[in-house]
């Protein structure tokens, strides 16, 4: 089950053990009645989650493509590597899924573009892995909590979905017990501009501390709260953090 919520306001998701999400549209957009380009994909059935961000002339892209990103999974595993036991490597399962990506991204229109970043979590007994499915700006964080360390994984670019015929990044990636992952949209970066911590290498800093603080599902709100100064003069934002150890499959998929 694929359930598309209305975007226009702050939307908070915490009720998963282990996730927590955000949606906070900008002031601008709130007082002139203008949709949130931003929007989240949290899908729990297949263990895969994403952040998009689209203009304002097609604010709706974003979470059509995610949407459409969403469907995609339903048909790429109904055979794969989540049901029916695992019929085929990681690699294998990863190396499909980008594959089918790309397709889609290739059917998107120019002027529905969109970013995209996304992560696939595998578990398959010992083996614990993640795959980063990334366009333009949007941004991922690695954050390890007893290694205090926030990498910075996805890479920047203008390679955006409708203006593109395929990812711009792939990466599979290990991942620990400690390990917690950030998704946001570029709009997070103004929250860095106006909370004082201008400087780019304090952003990991104060990520990690707050972590070491706050548990992962309530992370989102809790960063809005103490560094969102002056949303004002901000962007939409949208934010996922999670515990890929910890989330748990679900029956249903969630577009906000």
């Amino acid at each position: 089950m694929i359930q598309t919520i209305k975007k226009g306001r702050s939307i908070h998701f915490n009720s998963v053990a282990g996730l927590g999400a955000v949606i906070r549209p900008s002031k601008n957009s709130t007082k002139s009645g203008a949709k949130c380009g931003d929007a989240i994909l949290i899908d729990l059935k297949h263990h895969f989650f994403a952040v998009a961000d689209s203009p304002d002339r097609s604010p709706d892209a974003s979470r059509d493509f995610l949407h459409k990103f969403s469907q995609m999974l339903n048909e790429h595993y109904r055979d794969g590597l989540h049901e029916g036991g695992c019929t085929k490597s990681v690699e294998e399962a990863a190396a499909r899924l980008i594959e089918q990506t790309n397709k889609l991204i290739a059917s998107i229109e120019y002027y529905d573009n969109t970013t995209f970043t996304g992560i696939q979590i595998y578990r398959t007994g010992e083996q614990k892995r993640a795959l980063l499915l990334h366009c333009g700006d949007s941004l991922m964080y690695h954050l390890r909590r007893q290694e205090h360390k926030a990498e910075k994984i996805s890479e920047n670019n203008r390679y955006f979905v409708g203006r593109t015929k395929e990812l711009a990044q792939t990466l599979l990636f290990e991942y620990y017990d400690d390990s917690r992952f950030l998704l946001a949209t570029d709009g997070f970066l103004n929250i860095r501009k106006n909370s004082g911590f201008a400087e780019l290498h304090c952003l990991p800093e104060k990520l990690i501390e707050t972590l070491a603080e706050e548990p992962v599902d309530q992370l989102p709100g809790i960063l809005l709260q103490r560094f969102d100064l002056f949303p004002e003069t901000g962007d939409d934002v949208g934010v996922i953090t999670l515990d890929p150890n910890q989330v748990l499959p679900a029956p249903f998929a969630l577009c906000f």
